[in-house]
């Protein structure tokens, strides 16, 4: 189990303070903090820095006042289209970015998507890389099911070899979402989706 708080700093930095009980926590961790010191993009969050301590590890992340797109859309209930193909671009290019440095997210979903300013409905971050891992020279993956239902491309979901393309299957579940302000696969288990 791990634990995560988060304090905002100043008005450019956000500090997430994470404390691991467990060695499989503290693997996803490491994970996490290689994949984020490797990448660099608009539409993807940065890491500034690292601190350690024998129980804790710090991530400053910087510090991003519109929400997550989660909530955005419940505001909005829905986007209009025009709107909503502003909000893909974002996703897109970061997405594409990640296929280039061979980064699987495996958790995208609309909670995981930070808007950059409360005034703006489109302009976010791809967030949260606890999940997230490198692909390796095989170019898939076939490890344990994870992210989010409704979310989960169908290959992850049946314990199938799965690459960079479940980061799509994911980025069209929140299309729909956007457009239609509902998920496109309901369920409470992975037979359901």
């Amino acid at each position: 189990m791990k634990t995560i708080r988060k304090l905002k700093l100043d008005e450019k930095s956000i500090v997430s303070t994470i404390i691991f009980l467990t060695p499989i926590f503290q693997a996803f961790l490491l994970d996490e903090i290689d994949v984020l010191r490797a990448i660099d993009h608009p539409n993807v969050i940065s890491l500034v820095e690292v601190y350690e301590s024998e129980r804790r590890v710090h991530l400053i992340l910087p510090y991003y006042s519109g929400g997550e797109l989660f909530d955005r859309i419940k505001d909005k209930v829905f986007y209009k289209e025009r709107d909503a193909v502003l909000v893909m671009k974002s996703i897109l290019s970061g997405l594409e970015y990640l296929e280039r440095k061979r980064v699987v997210h495996r958790d995208l979903k609309p909670e995981n998507l930070i808007l950059k300013s409360k005034d703006n409905d489109y302009d976010l971050v791809i967030a949260d890389f606890g999940l997230a891992t490198f692909l390796p020279s095989c170019n898939t993956l076939k490890e344990q099911k994870c992210g989010s239902l409704g979310f989960i491309a169908p290959e992850m979901l049946n314990n199938q070899e799965y690459n960079c393309k479940a980061n799509m299957f994911s980025a069209g579940a929140i299309m729909y979402q956007i457009l239609t302000g509902r998920m496109a696969f309901g369920g409470f288990t992975s037979k359901e989706v």
